[in-house]
């Protein structure tokens, strides 16, 4: 319970064990202070102004341990009224760490691949169609699309063996986050197959230096179990995104342009154009 300013009157052992404090350590102090983290000061504050106007409140949030250790929780709050009048609070804090674990691993099992952690086609499509939209909303707001995949990689799963064909995708899972910003989204497509959306840039030179990086980091050796492997990318890239409306043309394109860069010789890029659509 805490009183119209905050202020803990008393708590359970239901509290003490969630929460690691002493009712003598927390009496008379700010509920602000003790557990609400700094990033959640605001929502409680209007959690208890609603309340203390005689609504109750039902709400996930997260809440701070003595040890400083995040709790989420479905918290309920409910005003106490004395002699007709709301004079104070009543929280009730309910446990829900095991339930938002499983739910994230949910999450994670639906959305990102389990060998390299990445995005998966799922997650990636959804974030295709959201650049989309957003370009339709605002004609400002540039992206890009890049489809690769890896030159010989089949050969190596064949002559050396999954397990090293899977120690080869995650190196090189690494080697691509390093080419790409915070604001992009590369992604596991399946087998030997990355995408990428670039967004936000200024200049097409810009993904085109991506492309490259891309490009170069793949051509160096990988170390696996005293193998020095060689492989390289070959990658497609659609910069001109004004007239698409749905995500499956762009990445038919992207792969287009992609295939092209195979039958040019492997460890390239090339830029998608119309023309490629009766070469196709």
């Amino acid at each position: 319970m805490i009183d119209n300013d905050g202020r803990i009157i008393s708590i359970n052992n239901g509290f003490e064990k969630m929460f690691g404090y002493a009712n003598d350590e927390v009496k008379s102090r700010l509920n602000r202070e003790m557990i609400v983290p700094k990033d959640r000061v605001n929502e409680v504050l209007t959690i208890n102004q609603t309340v203390l106007k005689g609504d109750t409140i039902h709400k996930e949030t997260v809440r701070k341990h003595k040890n400083g250790r995040m709790i989420p929780v479905f918290m309920m709050g409910y005003p106490i009224h004395i002699d007709g009048k709301i004079d104070g609070i009543f929280y009730i804090y309910n446990d829900i760490s095991e339930r938002k674990a499983f739910e994230d691993q949910l999450y994670q099992k639906a959305f990102y691949d389990s060998l390299t952690g990445l995005p998966n086609r799922a997650l990636f499509m959804e974030r295709l169609n959201h650049a989309i939209e957003r370009r339709k909303r605002r004609k400002n707001y540039q992206y890009a699309l890049l489809l690769f995949d890896l030159d010989r990689f089949k050969r190596v799963n064949d002559s050396l063996g999954h397990h090293v064909g899977d120690a080869l995708l995650k190196q090189m899972t690494e080697r691509f986050q390093d080419c790409i910003r915070s604001v992009d989204t590369v992604a596991r497509l399946g087998g030997d197959e990355f995408a990428l959306i670039v967004e936000e840039f200024f200049k097409f030179k810009d993904v085109i230096q991506i492309a490259r990086r891309i490009r170069d980091l793949a051509q160096q050796p990988v170390f696996i179990e005293n193998n020095e492997i060689y492989i390289s990318a070959s990658i497609g890239i659609v910069l001109n995104v004004e007239n698409y409306v749905n995500s499956e043309d762009i990445l038919r394109d992207a792969d287009i342009a992609m295939y092209r860069a195979k039958d040019s010789g492997k460890a390239c890029f090339k830029v998608f154009n119309k023309k490629m659509h009766a070469q196709a």
